[in-house]
């Protein structure tokens, strides 16, 4: 017994001093290096007159992070597209803005955010704002201000079954369709009272609250903050979504989102489309060059309706 032991430690031994010798067999990346960079992210809404960005400066993974202290203040920001060049003023700390009745921000367009403070590495971030979206063949026939009852999620449920209503995204302008599709369900009353009890509660357990428990308080106290937002993202234009139980977690006013969004969106989410990363310096595709964030543009059609208890 004693000698298979060593034998088989010594083979262990063996084993692990060739992988690690061989730096042909693990070839491990450099670790990235922090850098104190700017940390842009907007959302240019298509047919808005105002302009709203945020600006934080990086903080190495160790620092305590707050957004007061990460706040960028005294930067100076430019909006330019086509020959124009506007000025965004800071109005809160952190935050720049532009308002105009005159200006509006118009589909198919490029427009660039550049961002200097004499400190950091300015940067710039360009979005070209995607084509406007209708939801069509919607069954049952839904709209804002009406009532849906809703249908608990039995035995026989399935991910996306019973759904509620069904509907398809259509362009409005044809060959136009956005790279990707975000929905967001919104409970607008989310409360221990409102909170919705599933036939299954196993599959509820696992479909909808993702391990969060109802035993006690903190468990309620955590499915209201951080499940009152339920969110699908799409890459398929031919699609028909079926709006099913998982999306429901509130009874009362609900606030049903669907985004048409960009390029440089589709672009920093691909990884977790495609598959989950697997290199822990893995970054996300950003648009802003010499820092960090995300500049977007998006088109939001708006469905509130209230969900009523069967």
């Amino acid at each position: 017994m004693i000698k298979k032991n060593f034998i088989a430690l010594n083979f262990i031994l063996f084993s692990l001093f060739s992988l690690f010798s061989c730096d042909s067999i693990i070839d491990l990346p450099d670790p990235v290096q922090f850098q104190e960079k700017i940390v842009l992210n907007g959302n240019l809404v298509l047919g808005s007159s105002t302009v709203i960005i945020r600006l934080d400066v990086a903080t190495a993974i160790e620092d305590n992070f707050d957004t007061l202290s990460t706040a960028l203040s005294g930067a100076t920001v430019k909006l330019k597209f086509d020959s124009t060049e506007l000025m965004l003023e800071e109005t809160t700390v952190g935050s720049y803005e532009y308002r105009d009745s005159s200006f509006l921000i118009m589909s198919g367009k490029s427009y660039t955010i550049e961002v200097s403070d004499g400190v950091h590495d300015p940067i710039t971030a360009t979005t070209i704002v995607p084509y406007p979206i209708s939801l069509v063949d919607i069954s049952p026939e839904l709209k804002s201000g009406d009532t849906l009852v809703y249908i608990p999620a039995g035995d026989n449920a399935q991910f996306l079954d019973p759904y509620l209503f069904s509907f398809k995204v259509d362009p409005a302008i044809d060959g136009k369709f956005p790279p990707m599709i975000r929905l967001v369900n919104r409970a607008l009353e989310p409360s221990k009272e409102t909170m919705i009890t599933e036939d299954n509660e196993l599959k509820a357990l696992l479909f909808k609250w993702h391990g969060i428990g109802d035993d006690n308080e903190d468990d309620i106290n955590e499915r209201i903050r951080t499940k009152n937002r339920v969110i699908f993202n799409s890459v398929d234009p031919d699609a028909e979504y079926k709006m099913g139980w998982i999306y429901y977690t509130f009874y009362g006013w609900q606030s049903f989102e669907v985004y048409a969004l960009d390029r440089a969106y589709y672009n920093y989410n691909i990884r977790n489309i495609e598959d989950s990363p697997t290199d822990p310096n893995f970054l996300p595709q950003s648009n802003v060059i010499g820092g960090y964030g995300l500049l977007v543009s998006s088109y939001r059609v708006n469905i509130t309706f209230f969900l009523e208890r069967p």
